[in-house]
């Protein structure tokens, strides 16, 4: 996973999150189809009109196959999802 764990607001600036996405599917690195893909993951529980165009772009710049989490990352999330022992 290539994750983004910031607030969605201006001064954080998850859009250069987004264009590294951008670029990196558009070279291949991202979401290649093989059996160790890397996925892009944006935690993104902030709300509101800016957060949601964040989202909005981070979604289509990933074909829809990147991951969009509305939940923090602790721990317990986590061990949930699979991702800790």
């Amino acid at each position: 996973m290539l994750t983004c764990c910031v607030r969605l607001s201006p001064e954080k600036e998850p859009e250069s999150f987004v264009r590294l996405c951008a670029e990196l599917v558009r070279r291949g690195v991202l979401l290649d189809g093989s059996k160790h893909e890397l996925v892009p993951v944006l935690c993104a529980s902030t709300k509101g009109d800016y957060a949601d165009a964040v989202r909005a772009e981070f979604l289509s710049v990933t074909k829809t196959r990147g991951y969009v989490s509305f939940y923090f990352f602790l721990p317990s999330y986590l061990r949930m999802c699979g991702q800790l022992e």
